[in-house]
């Protein structure tokens, strides 16, 4: 858990996830300071059912489709939402 306590411990700003939609798929791409690695793992509701994106190296996508989505819905991760 080093990578999750050298950013919420040792530095000021908190991640931002940054959201792209490619096609069907909803890609997600974490963005710390000085570029530490950060796979938190997402939670996203897709079309009402719960998916967890693993986020190995901080990137990750999820199958979205026409079907609403909702990023971590309920507030669980601390995050910098101020460019949502």
């Amino acid at each position: 858990l080093d990578w999750f306590f050298d950013l919420y411990l040792r530095q000021p700003a908190l991640p931002q996830l940054r959201l792209r939609r490619e096609g069907a798929a909803l890609e997600l791409t974490w963005e710390g300071p000085d570029d530490l690695p950060f796979p938190m793992p997402v939670p996203v509701r897709v079309a009402g059912e719960m998916r967890r994106v693993e986020m190995p190296a901080g990137r990750g996508s999820v199958e979205v489709g026409d079907a609403p989505y909702e990023v971590d819905p309920d507030w669980w991760l601390l995050m910098d939402r101020h460019n949502w």
